[in-house]
């Protein structure tokens, strides 16, 4: 489902396993619907401080340059968020058949999408309840959403 805080997840899951270090390195690539596979390319080269993909027009040079990147033996974690289809993972340039450090993350909103067409393990994101939601509100609008006037149009929202 669109809109339950998936990339937001995967921004904090990023951010807390470069902070505790689990893996040597962490690249974020965001997939949506038109799939372009240069720019999840590019966006994995430069996190993993590859700048020769920027260079690179060839696709395949561009695979072959990330895939030897990911054999280096270094613990890295490679976040897919936004998934909508099929993922062509050697014409990204990974290959988990070498790069056995290497482990990849997915977001989709179809469940489909992860167990299926990229035969990955899936887990449901539930939706919050009506108190979480406001705790959660609350949190980010402040003790104002309590006055009078403003609670009954912050419960609306």
């Amino acid at each position: 489902m669109p809109g339950v805080g998936k990339t937001t997840m995967m921004e904090q899951v990023r951010s807390q396993l470069v902070g505790e270090r689990c893996f040597e390195e962490v690249a974020f690539a965001v997939v949506s619907a038109n799939l372009d596979v240069k720019s999840i390319q590019k966006r994995f080269g430069k996190d993993l401080g590859l700048t020769a993909l920027d260079k690179e027009e060839d696709k395949l040079e561009r695979a072959r340059l990330l895939k030897r990147r990911l054999d280096n033996g270094k613990k890295v974690l490679l976040i897919l968020d936004d998934v909508w289809s099929k993922l062509p993972l050697a014409d990204i340039g990974i290959d988990f058949g070498d790069a056995k450090s290497c482990k990849f993350l997915m977001t989709s909103r179809e469940k489909r999408v992860c167990k299926y067409d990229n035969n990955c393990r899936p887990f449901k994101i539930e939706l919050l309840n009506e108190v979480e939601a406001w705790c959660l509100f609350k949190q980010h609008a402040g003790d104002c959403i309590e006055k009078h006037e403003i609670r009954p149009l912050a419960e609306k929202i």
